[in-house]
């Protein structure tokens, strides 16, 4: 006989697994299978004309599916969709559900079919799985309470008593204190056992072979009955034992338990090695950290925008930095305005290169003072880079106070060379003709000329003045370059007034006239040398006058950028230009003694005293005639002066 088809679908709704149930189109509960019954605790006679309302575990969601699927204009829906249901006893369990609705002759709606399949485990392991994702990529938390949420979450997912993990010696200093972790139930919590007491029981009971006998804690809990193991393993290295414990009977055997022992271990495992890993590297960073600070070398390291992010111990004692104070700032922000634009050309051959060995820079100490350094430094290959440099501060006066030596040796011997040359010849013309007119005088006094007596007397006379006047003055001049100096705060124009006043005698008698323009200010000099300086060069502009012009001599004085200009304008004879610097020379005159008096020491003495100073002097021929001597004098301090 054959099988008929309402037989197999009154079979198929009766048997099935799946919770089936109809409603009307009010939503009344008119039949449920056998399955259904089960899953909500309710019998038939329970359940049966009463509104679906009652199967839902909160009103909004029986609200929401009324709007959406069992309004009776909706369209045929059939989609899958999850709802949280409650139970008669008030438990809930989530449900994945298909609504099928039944229409009547007239194609209206008149009822719904509602299969429902139970997914909470399904959901609860995808929560599960999705906590454990969670706490694995949490990169903020430490290994223990890392570990500590795996367990709890692990435990909570299983409903074990316990889930303990103990680490193995070698690795147990990554858990401070206490290498046992484990999450307990709440019973067990209360018990006052610790988490190494819960293991010892667990084990000792299995040891004997039965529970509670020979243990020193009685009496052993039940929920210590059985246990799973797995150990804590990455890449064939051990690390310790996960344990789960459960009174539960298929504890061992459970799917989910296997799955999640595996899955926990093996997370709780790779985060150990990883843990272990970041430790080993965080102990090579500390003690390169130590190496690199305590090196007795000055050393800095920049990132690719130039900021520092480590520098030596080396460092900061020869710049008088805190370390907090330079990490973060600019190495640049450390270099005086030259160095930067110094760096600024370097940086893109240093790109290009990648590297630059003993570029000299000035680096700035926290007082302001200048630290010469030569800096060699190497490219990363993350585009950092690091700097080896060296304090040549010393090495480099050292050197400017060698070379200033052999400046003043070389102009010690120019010197010398002069003298000779002064006492070679200068010296030698007077005398010359000193023993010459003896002999026309000797001459003389045997013819008994008395013409020719006083004539020879004269020349020798002349000639004896002459040759003290070169002395006077070749000494005037060593003095010059060899006296010692006093440099003082000197009030420029009362000097200046001093000077007129001494050659007030002169001025007259040439009927000159002297005009100042420089205001009230103050140098920095040796005042005796500034005296002679300015004495010099006012009677130079008196002396070499145009025989038909009063002579007329102008000062002025003029502060400019980091330096100040004294000049001294005329109106003589003026200077040809192709002896603008002969004219400094000792003894180098333009004009025979017959024109002009003097021994052509003035202007080498003006050159000696501004060289001592560290000043600079020259002369030009003035657009209306005569000459101009200007005197550039750098804004310093007493400390500057050049030592003599």
């Amino acid at each position: 006989m054959p099988l008929r088809p309402e037989n197999l679908i009154k079979a198929l709704f009766r048997d099935t697994r799946d919770l089936i149930g109809i409603a009307d189109k009010d939503r009344t509960i008119v039949t449920v299978n056998r399955s259904f019954q089960d899953a909500f605790g309710y019998a038939e006679e329970e359940i049966l004309g009463r509104n679906t309302k009652v199967l839902y575990a909160d009103e909004g969601t029986y609200d929401a599916l009324g709007q959406d699927r069992f309004h009776p204009d909706a369209v045929d829906r059939q989609d899958m969709y999850r709802v949280s249901y409650r139970k008669k006893n008030g438990d809930t369990f989530v449900g994945e559900t298909r609504s099928v609705v039944i229409y009547d002759e007239q194609n209206r709606v008149d009822g719904f079919i509602g299969i429902i399949r139970d997914v909470s485990e399904a959901v609860e392991r995808e929560l599960f799985f999705m906590e454990i994702a969670k706490l694995s990529s949490d990169a903020d938390l430490p290994l223990d309470r890392r570990i500590q949420s795996l367990l709890s979450v692990s435990q909570s997912y299983l409903k074990t008593s316990a889930a303990i993990v103990v680490a193995h010696e070698p690795v147990a200093y990554l858990f401070g204190q206490n290498p046992v972790l484990c999450s307990l139930r709440p019973s067990l919590e209360d018990s006052g056992l610790t988490c190494r007491e819960m293991l010892d029981l667990h084990r000792q009971a299995f040891a004997n072979g039965h529970r509670g006998a020979g243990l020193q804690i009685e009496p052993v809990p039940e929920d210590l009955a059985r246990s799973v193991t797995e150990p804590l393993t990455v890449d064939g290295e051990e690390f310790g034992c996960l344990h789960l414990l459960s009174s539960r009977p298929d504890t061992e055997t459970s799917d989910r338990v296997s799955e999640v022992k595996k899955l926990v271990g093996m997370t709780i495992a790779s985060h150990i090695k990883l843990a272990q890993q970041n430790n080993a590297l965080e102990l090579r960073q500390a003690h390169f950290r130590t190496l690199y600070r305590k090196t007795p070398a000055i050393m800095h390291s920049i990132d690719q925008s130039g900021v520092l992010t480590e520098v030596s111990d080396e460092w900061l004692k020869a710049l008088d930095y805190e370390r907090d104070d330079v990490i973060g700032r600019k190495s640049s922000d450390f270099l005086t305005p030259a160095s930067r634009q110094d760096a600024l050309r370097v940086i893109p051959k240093f790109w290009a290169d990648g590297f630059v060995n003993r570029f000299p820079y000035t680096f700035v100490s926290r007082q302001g003072l200048p630290i010469e350094i030569e800096l060699s430094a190497v490219l990363n290959p993350d585009k950092t880079s690091l700097a080896v440099l060296e304090n040549v501060t010393e090495r480099n006066a050292a050197q400017r106070e060698l070379q200033e030596k052999n400046r003043a040796l070389e102009r010690a011997n120019e010197e010398l060379r002069q003298f000779a040359f002064v006492a070679s010849h200068d010296l030698q013309e007077p005398l010359r003709k000193i023993q010459s007119f003896c002999d026309l005088l000797e001459e003389a006094l045997n013819d008994g000329d008395t013409e020719e007596i006083f004539y020879a007397m004269s020349v020798v006379r002349n000639a004896a003045e002459r040759s003290s006047e070169l002395i006077s003055d070749l000494l005037s001049y060593s003095r010059a370059g060899n006296r010692s100096f006093t440099v003082t705060a000197c009030d420029a124009k009362a000097t200046i007034g001093e000077v007129l006043e001494d050659l007030s005698r002169m001025i007259a008698n040439a009927e000159a006239s002297v005009n100042l323009d420089i205001g009230t200010p103050e140098i920095i000099a040796d005042r005796p040398a500034f005296v002679q300086l300015l004495r010099n060069l006012v009677n130079n502009g008196i002396k070499y006058r145009r025989p038909d012009i009063k002579p007329e001599v102008n000062i002025g004085f003029e502060h400019q950028a980091g330096t100040d200009l004294l000049t001294i304008r005329d109106n003589g004879i003026g200077i040809d230009p192709k002896y603008f610097q002969t004219i400094f020379e000792p003894f180098k005159r333009l004009h025979s003694q017959s024109e002009f008096e003097g021994t052509g020491i003035g202007l080498a003495i003006c050159k000696k005293i501004a060289d001592r100073h560290g000043w600079t002097i020259e002369v030009e021929t003035a657009q209306e005639g005569g000459s101009v001597f200007s005197v550039n004098m750098p804004r310093q301090t007493q400390d500057d002066v050049p030592a003599p």
